[in-house]
């Protein structure tokens, strides 16, 4: 019986060595990874809360402890900081990306990989959610109206202007045509995406449950046997 506790003590403290080794270990990040990670932040409603609310970080957490239980790839995160931190990275990657193509014309959505769909989504939401914060304020609101009530006579005046230009020289149909939003053309896309997340997260954590089962199951019978030993 003294052997068989001992053989089991050390089986078990080479399993803990084993998962420290890989907890531990650098994480290098992919493009797939890339792709998890934002998948899981779409399928949180992460940017529905705001920047340092306990509600936030909650929600970061659950992330990393989802992606570091997904068996197709190996994360290694420590914590909410490494899928924070790369966040962050690939937030600033995307706008960089998006100002480079200012001057560009229209983009399909089959020109458009997941991940750039994704993170358009949620760069959108999550500048939503700061511009929520930012008009709270009276002064704000009202400073936005007028604003917007001057850019829209500006618009005007310059499309009159053109117009009457372009009739003049009869190049009226040399317009650029103007870019449509990408939101409206990956919209579907995105919610079929989001639905997809939810069905894949529901499947791991009904296959966690029933490994959960298994262990609680396989802790019964070991402790059966010890007892009757």
């Amino acid at each position: 019986m003294h052997i068989f506790i001992s053989l089991n003590f050390f089986s078990i403290v080479g399993q803990i060595a084993e998962l420290s080794y890989l907890v531990f270990r650098t994480m290098e990040w992919t493009e797939d990874h890339d792709v998890l990670l934002v998948r899981e932040i779409l399928a949180s409603d992460l940017f529905l809360f705001k920047k340092g609310s306990v509600a936030r970080g909650e929600r970061w957490e659950s992330i990393a402890e989802t992606l570091n239980e997904v068996k197709t790839l190996s994360f290694h995160l420590k914590d909410k900081r490494a899928v924070r931190d790369r966040w962050v990275l690939l937030q600033k990657k995307y706008k960089a990306k998006m100002h480079h193509e200012e001057t560009a014309s229209g983009i399909s959505v089959d020109d458009m990989s997941e991940i750039d769909v994704l993170l358009e989504e949620l760069v959108g939401k999550e500048e939503s959610l700061n511009k929520v914060g930012d008009v709270q304020s009276r002064k704000l609101k009202e400073d936005k109206s007028k604003a917007e009530d001057i850019r829209q006579k500006a618009l005007e005046r310059y499309s009159e202007t053109k117009k009457r230009k372009s009739t003049e020289s009869g190049e009226e149909c040399d317009e650029k045509p103007k870019r449509q939003r990408r939101s409206a053309r990956t919209q579907p896309l995105v919610e079929f995406m989001q639905e997809k997340v939810k069905t894949e997260r529901e499947l791991r954590q009904q296959e966690l449950d029933l490994r959960r089962l298994e262990q609680h199951q396989n802790q019964q019978v070991m402790v059966t046997v010890l007892q009757q030993q």
